[in-house]
């Protein structure tokens, strides 16, 4: 009776020495991580592509103009390969050119090097700019719209899908926040001069129409670039009913990515943005 004694004995302290050692191992929650009236939400580290903190990170959010990374990703993946160049010239058709909604002024007809394409669509998020650039690589809206499914499910994007190249339907082209980490770890990580465009405030571009020289002034979307040390991108994403962005900072030997998914207003997702990013930097 007292061996069988000991023996409850020593499995009731091997288990309370486990369930004690687990506690000091176990992450903490985290500390003063802000909590924002935004559906999803993140920050990660860009130099590993890991989420530091998130809230709905699987959740399936409504896109806007974040659907042109995956055309801007596919185009720099056509470049690199030696099959397009940055001084191609695309033609604006009558559909690119008749886009509703954030546009760069480029007109029908008007002939755009690839290159005044990339500051189209990553300073002032132009419709007409990244349907022309699909039309250009891939002949139309639809094969680019396959091509974008099929990068996404070769990036191990699991929840998103897209069916449009602009982002004009909210509703059929989806993400979630861990999707989109590893779609901009993989950006930011093999064409790194993606920066050249996305750290830019103003760009005048350049165009041709009928023989003559024709320019469009373009605007960054982004609040925080040139508000905030090292933020040098990415991408804003904004519908009536959503406003999404990713902001990119570089700082403090920190290097950040916060991301918004759903803010219901724009003051919401710029200081959600800016409190994710003061987070992550402190960690």
């Amino acid at each position: 009776r007292k061996q069988r004694r000991l023996k409850i004995l020593v499995i009731a302290l091997l288990v309370i020495g486990r369930a004690a050692l687990c506690l000091c191992f176990w992450p903490a929650p985290a500390q003063n991580a802000p909590l924002l009236a935004i559906a999803a939400y993140g920050v990660a580290d860009m130099d590993s592509g890991t989420l530091l903190y998130a809230q709905n990170a699987e959740l399936r959010c409504k896109l806007g103009s974040l659907t042109k990374l995956m055309p801007v990703y596919l185009c720099l993946e056509a470049l690199e390969a030696g099959t397009a160049s940055l001084e191609d010239t695309a033609t604006i058709s009558g559909n690119a050119a008749a886009k509703p909604g954030s546009v760069a002024g480029l007109p029908e007809g008007a002939a755009a090097t690839l290159e005044t394409l990339l500051y189209c669509i990553l300073l002032p998020s132009g419709n007409d700019a990244v349907t022309a650039l699909c039309e250009h690589l891939w002949g139309s809206e639809e094969a680019a719209v396959a091509r974008m499914n099929d990068a996404a499910r070769v990036l191990g994007m699991v929840n998103t899908q897209y069916s449009d190249c602009t982002g004009i339907d909210a509703a059929g082209n989806a993400a979630s926040i861990s999707d989109l980490t590893l779609l901009v770890y993989n950006l930011i990580t093999r064409f790194p001069q993606i920066a050249d465009y996305t750290a830019t405030v103003y760009h005048m571009a350049e165009y041709t129409l009928a023989g003559v020289g024709g320019q469009a002034e373009l605007h960054t979307t982004n609040k925080l670039l040139g508000a905030l040390d090292g933020v040098y991108g990415l991408k804003t994403g904004t519908t009536q009913q959503s406003h999404n962005a990713i902001v990119l900072q570089q700082a403090n030997g920190r290097h950040l990515m916060a991301i918004t998914l759903d803010a219901p207003d724009d003051q919401t997702r710029w200081n959600g943005l800016r409190a994710l990013l003061s987070y992550g930097g402190g960690l």
